[in-house]
């Protein structure tokens, strides 16, 4: 990575530790969200864990719940 070595390299190093840091924020604002929703205390949630956890994938209240 001759870019990192060189002093010519400045621009593309920015660019690509803004754009690494901006996927990163964006990546942790879905994971987060995604976390909320899966502890919500929701019926559909609840009704969508059980189906999860007896390997009940078949049902539609599973799907539903996704």
């Amino acid at each position: 990575h001759l870019s990192w070595a060189k002093q010519e390299g400045k621009n593309l190093r920015e660019h690509m530790t803004q754009r690494f840091a901006s996927n990163m924020v964006f990546m942790s604002l879905l994971l987060s969200a995604e976390i909320a929703v899966l502890f919500s205390p929701s019926e559909p949630a609840d009704t969508m864990r059980q189906r999860l956890k007896d390997s009940e994938y078949d049902t539609a209240d599973f799907w539903a719940g996704v």
